[in-house]
């Protein structure tokens, strides 16, 4: 299993497509035979049940293998690197369904497989439900949309090994519409294609996937991104619309996922921008309310920490800077003079990157020696309203 592959470069991955592995004609018939009396009813009546919206049903179309591949999750060569386990990151799939059928078993009571292991789901972080999801013996299978962010948990010991297949499905002779399949697929190929574009090529592309596929979330969130990237020196009204334009695209991915840490971090750092850019061009006059802005950042910035604390308990982070999260939260409620609530904000960034391990990195430090100040001048702003209370009564 030494085959590279786009997502498996962390130590102790490897992989093999079906196609490289399995060279004999009748092998290939079995699997076919497979596919054609298990695999796709049993998918076809999965997603015919899940409560999906009309236009969002399984294609007409019969489904097809788009790629299928064996992965290998050695978990104790990524220990002997330093690492928690064999893992893969957060992503999507190719195609509009995945199959991920086990193909050995978890640890058992003989020591027999592997520990730790499993597909993290996304999703079901928002809520009490158990996250990490493993087949229940070799032979069972997960299935899920490709749209769904998952990731590979970390495999802390032994091997696990896993088939997936990933399906997409074959266009009708005579189509009566532009199926939805078509339109996932189309938009998946376009993100990726817009993000090695030049900004202003980017934008429009990234665009157009949002607009073939409405309902993933993962194209409001990139543009959303994308358009947040700007130049924040320009003070042109066209600058200032891809700003707002920015925080609604964000706003969009967080009500599509509500379980996406990043799609939370970003649309709180984006409303903290869309804040700084309109006092220093003038536009404060657009802005929304302070108490609507600020319970909109709050509850942003908030909802990413605790969905993000989530991944990395389960060894499946996103990356997010919770110290920046919390700093950012600070100087948004010191810039409206809610000083009490900036203290108790402020007071986190320490604590968050000594938990973090990075606290002698330079941009640890930057972030330290940026609070100390803000908060030495929320607490004499804290102190100094108190002493005027207490004097009015």
């Amino acid at each position: 299993l030494d085959t590279p592959y786009l997502l498996l470069f962390a130590v102790g991955n490897s992989e093999t497509h079906l196609d490289d592995l399995c060279t004999d004609p009748i092998l290939k018939v079995r699997i076919d035979q497979i596919l054609q009396e298990k695999v796709y009813p049993l998918v076809r009546a999965a997603f015919s049940e899940d409560g999906s919206s009309e236009g969002d049903e399984p294609p007409l179309g019969s489904l097809c293998v788009y790629d299928s591949i064996f992965v290998r999750y050695n978990g104790d060569i990524a220990k002997a690197a330093g690492l928690i386990g064999a893992s893969q990151p957060l992503h999507q799939d190719g195609g509009i369904y995945s199959v991920n059928i086990a193909l050995n078993d978890h640890k058992d009571d003989d020591d027999n497989g592997f520990t730790g292991g499993g597909t993290f789901l996304e999703a079901l972080t928002v809520g009490d439900d158990e996250h990490i999801q493993r087949p229940t013996a070799p032979g069972h299978a997960i299935l899920h949309k490709t749209t769904q962010r998952h990731a590979g948990a970390p495999t802390t010991s032994g091997v696990r090994d896993i088939l997936v297949i990933f399906l997409s499905a074959r266009r009708p002779e005579a189509p009566e519409s532009d199926e939805n399949t078509w339109r996932i697929e189309r938009a998946m190929r376009l993100l990726p294609i817009a993000k090695e574009l030049p900004r202003e090529k980017l934008i429009h592309c990234m665009n157009l996937a949002k607009s073939n596929d409405p309902t993933n979330s993962e194209l409001p969130y990139w543009l959303g991104v994308h358009l947040m990237q700007g130049e924040m020196n320009d003070p042109s009204d066209e600058r200032w619309a891809e700003i707002c334009e920015g925080v609604e695209s964000l706003k969009l991915a967080t009500f599509l996922n509500p379980a996406d840490a990043r799609a939370h971090y970003h649309l709180g750092m984006s409303i903290s921008t869309r804040h700084k850019y309109a006092m220093r061009t003038r536009r404060a006059n657009f802005l929304p309310p302070p108490k609507e802005a600020a319970d909109s950042l709050v509850h942003a910035f908030e909802t990413a920490i605790g969905l993000e604390r989530k991944c990395v308990e389960a060894g499946c982070d996103n990356g997010i800077n919770l110290a920046a999260a919390f700093l950012s939260l600070g100087d948004f409620m010191a810039r409206l003079k809610d000083f009490d609530k900036a203290i108790v904000y402020l007071d986190q960034v320490e604590d968050t990157i000594r938990k973090s391990g990075d606290f002698d990195k330079d941009w640890a430090q930057s972030y330290l020696q940026e609070v100390v100040p803000m908060l030495d001048y929320c607490k004499k702003e804290s102190e100094e309203r108190k002493v005027k209370k207490s004097l009015v009564k």
